[in-house]
């Protein structure tokens, strides 16, 4: 399983605690990729919405992998193109489509654009999804060999049964959300105001993890690694000492205890951990 940095606060502010206190100001790009490089972090997931990433990442030298999303504004070859020269590379490892995925007419054709035309530069051809129904809609669009998908402890949306789908199907599948924007890690008490709704269920998180005396970024880590079939985690940070931090919890032993107890906490309903619905 791969270690990847996602890397939507490299240049700003992100996420509901972007907007708070909280948000502080990363290292420079050199030492963050070099960091990642040094703990194991195999790649870089980004987008050409994320900000000045792409150019960020192009300003570093780092000998990561390139995970990228098309911008969805643009011609699919254009979009491409401009993030090959942006982050200086001849190749993207992944390129997925940053729109939600109904499999539409448009969306298909994309897809086979970036199979076909663009091969030379384009690895894995994929979709950034939320739902069920856009889960199911990829396993049977053979273009798509890789999905990304939220899987936090608080996501109840995909587990087990869809890691095997999607083995089955030889599609790659990357978890993100695994911090939940970072709500995981801050005290319960500390959730803002516009996601309270959030607060009992990180509370309960939060309790078992300081019972069996596990810390929140090993128990959230941990949690989603526990899913096997994954072929990585996007886990976002941006300073050096988050990145560190992150990539000893990944490495670190599984907290069994903590899993075993929190395997039986049921879900929250899908929509409490879906951003798009954090308004």
């Amino acid at each position: 399983m791969e270690l990847v940095l996602g890397t939507a606060q490299l240049t700003r502010p992100y996420g509901v605690l972007g907007e708070t206190s909280r948000h502080t100001a990363g290292d420079s790009p050199q030492e963050l990729f070099e960091a990642a490089r040094n703990c194991g972090f195999a790649g870089l997931d980004t987008a050409a919405s994320y900000g000045d990433a792409e150019e960020a990442i192009g300003s570093a030298d780092h000998g990561l992998k390139i995970y990228t999303k098309l911008d969805p504004a643009l011609d699919p070859e254009e979009s491409v193109y401009q993030s090959l020269r942006k982050m200086g590379v001849s190749f993207l490892d992944i390129v997925y489509l940053h729109e939600e995925f109904s499999g539409s007419r448009s969306q298909k054709k994309t897809l086979q654009r970036l199979h076909d035309a663009l091969r030379p530069q384009v690895g894995s051809v994929g979709v950034s999804i939320y739902s069920e129904a856009e889960f199911f809609l990829a396993l049977e669009t053979p273009e798509i060999s890789a999905i990304q998908l939220p899987l936090s402890a608080l996501s109840g949306t995909f587990g087990p049964d869809h890691l095997a789908q999607a083995s089955d199907a030889d599609i790659l599948v990357f978890a993100r959300s695994i911090l939940l924007q970072g709500l995981l890690l801050i005290p319960w008490r500390d959730i803002p105001r516009r996601v309270n709704f959030l607060t009992p269920y990180v509370e309960e998180f939060q309790r078992i993890a300081d019972r069996h005396h596990v810390s929140y970024p090993d128990a959230a880590v941990h949690f989603t690694k526990s899913h096997s079939g994954l072929a990585g985690m996007v886990i976002g940070a941006n300073t050096v000492a988050n990145v560190t931090e992150l990539a000893q919890s990944f490495h670190r032993g599984t907290p069994t205890e903590f899993l075993e107890e929190f395997s039986h906490v049921p879900a929250p309903p899908p929509h409490i951990a879906d951003p798009r619905f954090w308004s």
